[in-house]
Formats: structure tokens, C-alpha cells, sequence
């Protein structure tokens, strides 16, 4: 059983689909110019769409590519491999991500399935079956002998007060999701009687998330995972390239915006590229930029919009990828391992996952290490020792691994100053007055970002507010 059924089975959640956009071009009313402020998914589906009713739109991207943290690596890999530095997963429930995938024909993969393995407080073992105990210290009363059970119980209560997540008034509207966001998710699960060794054991299967916001979390858990993982064939930011190729000269690469202001007739964006300083007049703006590096840019937001930009956090997230010889781990000594989600360890490493499926060449594979939290912090504390050092701590993981690591490509991207971290995410108390502030626009000011969907995290949440942003300006 898929996790998206138990927790369905856990708690019925309201599903609606979020407003789409017209296919159908049309002529832009009254001022019809617009900058959009990054080339990310979320600010070239807000430009394409204009683009396609008829506005004049400028797309203003700091760094020489589109894409943001859709980025994938392919220098230093044999035969074809590449390495999804962002971005990593489609579910067949991200219904708006699907729609441009199949609207640039763009082939998908899925990813292979198979049997998990662990490794948690010094103990190597396979994913027990339902129903059978797992061998580890310190579980709690009633959480054996399916303590997997217990972690979707516990999820699901959450997500039953979650109430209609597609509220526009959300979470605000509900007071049981209010009281959610009072927690991080470790601090609900502990309220819930969670051990220390079943959220150990959460965190070796999703990573080390327990200080997100609860209601954030369980929000995101109940709308984003399906039970069909897939990427696009040969690599993610061929999406965002795809829509780069149909913006065109749109697109000005290498211009970093450093100033925004307005008055009641137009907005004005400062920027430089490397002929020096400029200025742009236009009618509104899509700003896309994450709110670390908007931080840096000179504003006249004030009240709440200036709050959320100086106070979201975003989380350190980090992958290190492996190119190996060979799919060794088909011939663990536990039994045959495969699957994208190869290994969940409590150690640094994270989570160990296999993308092999995704490559060209099916004689070799790709492994990474998926950090998050304080594992990514601690990689990156390793300084140019880090990729010895998961290295090493892969090859004491994964069995038969020395002299199979080949290419590498790594990323931390709480180290891009263009990102500032994986996502963007509230701590306890900040998603009720933060999440209309950063989706409301100032002015002429509109804003869109993977942080102010109900998607954080997931391309289907920055193509989502993409599209929400066009429908503001063409209702303006």
C-alpha cells in the first residue's frame, strides 16, 4: 500500500484543482507591459502565459541559465548520466506541472521500484513487512509491531484538522489548522505520543524534517505524493528549458535585479548586467525571486509583505551524487535492494536514493545522498573534505560500493545566493499571518514562488503560483 492511500484512508481531505489558464491567447487590457523578476519555473510559467494573452513581458534572471532549482548536472558522468542537482520527482498528482510536460512533448520515466534497506542506530536491515516488529531500541507502546501504521495514524489525525487547504482564507479560516501551526511537525508528533526512535525512523524514511511547521507539512503531505514517482527523460530543466526556447529574447541572463519601486501609474525595476546599471518602466511585476536573495534587493514593501520577506526561512537541503560501475546493490548481502529510495540512514548521509532508472546507459548506476537539516549543514561543514567524506560514509553503507564510485556532482544549496536554501518554509506560528502576506500582491507587485503554494518544495507548486499570478494581472 502507496502512502498517498493510507493517508486517504487515515483522513478525507478536500481536493480541488487550482485555477488554470486559458489556452487561448488573448489581447491584453489596458497596460500590458510586465517584468517578471527570476527565470524559475514559477516566473517563466507567469511569462509564458502572459506572453501568450498578448503582453509584452521582460524576464529578468540573475544567473546564465533558466531553471532556479530545477538544475541538473551532466558534466563529469559517462555515457549519458545526469544528476538532478533540484528538483527530482513528478507524481501523477502535480496535475499542473503534467500539463506542460505533455504540452512541450516532453517523455517522462518513472522510477524502478523495489526493496528498502536501513541503517539506524548501528543496525543494517531491510524494510520489515507490514506487521512485523523492526529491530530497533525505544519504541513507544503501541507503535510495534507495524510502527509504520503509527506514523500514518499519527500524520492522518493531522491532516483530519487540517480542514479545506484550498480555502483562500486557509489556514486562517480553520481554527484546528491554526492550532497546527503553533507546532513543528516533531513537536506534534510528540504530543501525539511519537518516540524519539519512531520519528528517528520517520526521518530515515523522509528525511529530517521534524522542524517544519506542522500545518505546512501535513498540508503539503496531503496534495503532493502520489504513487507513481517519474522525471523527465534525459533531465528535469529540459521544462524550463523548454519554456526558456519559447520566451526567446525575453529572457535577459546574467542581470541581477537590485532595486523595486512603484508609484500608482507603474513599477520601476533597478538592475545590472555586466554593461553596467539599468532601469525598467513597465506596467506590473511578477516577482519569483525566493524571498533570501529578494532580501538583498533595495524595496518599498512595508507592513506584512515586508515581514514574510525578512523572516522566511529556507531550509538547508543538500544532494551528493555517485556514478558507480555497476548496480551492485542488486546483490546486497540483505537481498536484492532497488528502487529510488535505496537506504534511509540516521547518519549524515541521509537518505540514500537510487536514480539509475532515470539514466541513459543501463549497465551503470547513480546514487545520492539527500540531506536535509542539520545532515545538510553538517556536509557542508565538511568544507572541500565533504565528497571524501560521504565517500566514505557510502561506502560503509552500501556494501560492495569501494571501487565502484566514479563521477560525482554535488550541491548545498543554502551555498546559492540565488536560493538561499532547498525551499522556503515557516516555523511554528508564522503560516497563518505569513502565507496570505507573501501571496497577496503590493501594488503592482505580484508574487509567485514554490513558497507561497500549498506545493512548497515541488515544481508543481512554482507552476501552480505561476499561473495564479497571470490570472491576478489579467484580472487586474
Amino acid at each position: 500500500m502507496d502512502r498517498r492511500t493510507l493517508l486517504r484512508g487515515a483522513a478525507a481531505v478536500p481536493v480541488a484543482s487550482a485555477v488554470g489558464i486559458s489556452s487561448a491567447p488573448g489581447a491584453a487590457a489596458g497596460g500590458n507591459r510586465v517584468v517578471v523578476l527570476g527565470a524559475g519555473l514559477a516566473g517563466l510559467t507567469a511569462a509564458y502565459n502572459l506572453m501568450r494573452h498578448g503582453y509584452d513581458v521582460i524576464v529578468l534572471e540573475a544567473q546564465n541559465r533558466p531553471g532556479g532549482r530545477v538544475q541538473t548536472a551532466r558534466a563529469g558522468f559517462l555515457r549519458g548520466g545526469h544528476a538532478e542537482l533540484g528538483a527530482i520527482r513528478i507524481f501523477e498528482t502535480h496535475e499542473h506541472t503534467l500539463k506542460y510536460v505533455k504540452e512541450f512533448g516532453l517523455p517522462l520515466t518513472p522510477y524502478d521500484t523495489g526493496q528498502r534497506a536501513y541503517f539506524i542506530q548501528g543496525k543494517r536491515f531491510l524494510h520489515p513487512p507490514q506487521g512485523t516488529a523492526w529491530p530497533l531500541d525505544g519504541f513507544g507502546p503501541g507503535e510495534q509491531p507495524d510502527p509504520v501504521a503509527r506514523i500514518f495514524e499519527i500524520l492522518g489525525s493531522g491532516i483530519a484538522k487540517l480542514g479545506n487547504v484550498f480555502d483562500p482564507g486557509w489556514p486562517g479560516s480553520v481554527p484546528s489548522a491554526v492550532e497546527l501551526d503553533q507546532h513543528t511537525l516533531a513537536s506534534f508528533g510528540r504530543s501525539s505520543g511519537a518516540s524519539n526512535t519512531l520519528l528517528e525512523m520517520f526521518y530515515a524514511q523522509e528525511g529530517r524534517c521534524g522542524e517544519w511547521n506542522a500545518a505546512a507539512v501535513l498540508a503539503m503531505e496531503a496534495v503532493s505524493f502520489g504513487s507513481t514517482p517519474q522525471s523527465i527523460t534525459g533531465g528535469n530543466d529540459k521544462l524550463p528549458y523548454a519554456f526558456a526556447a519559447a520566451l526567446g529574447k525575453r529572457i535577459k541572463y546574467n542581470s541581477e535585479v537590485i532595486r523595486i519601486s512603484q508609484d500608482e501609474r507603474s513599477v520601476r525595476i533597478g538592475y545590472r548586467d555586466r554593461s553596467g546599471r539599468h532601469e525598467i518602466r513597465a506596467d506590473r511585476c511578477v516577482c519569483a525571486l525566493p524571498f533570501a536573495p529578494l532580501r538583498r534587493v533595495l524595496t518599498d514593501f512595508t507592513g506584512a509583505k515586508a515581514d514574510a520577506i525578512a523572516t522566511l526561512r529556507y531550509f538547508p537541503a543538500a544532494r551528493c551524487y555517485f556514478q558507480t560501475r555497476s548496480r551492485f546493490w542488486e546483490k546486497d548481502p540483505l537481498g536484492p535492494l532497488g528502487g529510488v529510495n535505496l537506504i534511509g540512514t540516521d547518519t549524515m548521509a541521509g537518505r540514500i536514493w537510487n536514480t539509475s532508472s532515470q539514466q541513459a546507459d543501463p549497465r551503470l548506476g547513480m546514487i545520492q545522498s539527500y540531506m536535509f537539516d542539520t545532515d545538510a549543514l553538517a556536509y557542508a561543514g565538511h568544507g572541500h573534505r565533504r565528497v571524501g567524506r560521504m565517500r566514505t560514509l557510502v561506502e560503509n553503507l552500501l556494501p560492495g560500493s569501494s571501487g565502484q564510485l566514479i563521477g560525482c556532482a554535488e550541491k548545498v544549496w543554502q551555498e546559492d545566493p540565488w536560493a538561499g536554501g532547498g525551499w522556503g518554509w515557516t516555523r511554528p506560528g508564522e503560516l497563518t499571518w505569513m502565507r496570505p502576506a507573501m501571496m497577496q500582491p503590493a501594488g503592482r507587485v505580484h508574487f509567485a514562488g514554490e513558497h507561497t503554494s500549498l506545493w512548497i518544495a515541488w515544481m508543481n507548486g512554482a507552476i501552480e503560483s505561476g499561473e495564479r499570478v497571470t490570472q491576478e494581472i489579467l484580472a487586474a
